[in-house]
């Protein structure tokens, strides 16, 4: 698979945005936010990201945020690793 090249796009910012997602992911705390939530908290409807009418709650955003994450940071990698094999 061929990875085009952006020339505006230099290396370094490919380097630059993976450590600051490093940063921030090793400073992230779940405790931070999630020691505050009770059961009952957890068990209250959300109508975000979904419809209100979908029957999810904020357990449900809770772990769509972290699938988010988890995925945001595996496409930055892939990125990364794209560009330090193309060249």
């Amino acid at each position: 698979m061929s990875v085009p090249t952006d020339p505006a796009l230099p290396r370094w910012q490919f380097d630059l945005t993976w450590a600051l997602v490093e940063y921030h992911l090793d400073r992230l705390d779940p405790a931070d936010f999630l020691d505050g939530l009770t059961e009952v908290d957890l068990a209250r409807p959300s109508a975000y990201p979904w419809p209100g009418d979908a029957g999810l709650t904020v357990a449900h955003l809770v772990a769509w945020v972290n699938v988010e994450l988890m995925k945001n940071a595996a496409e930055i990698g892939q990125l990364r690793l794209l560009r330090a094999a193309g060249g």
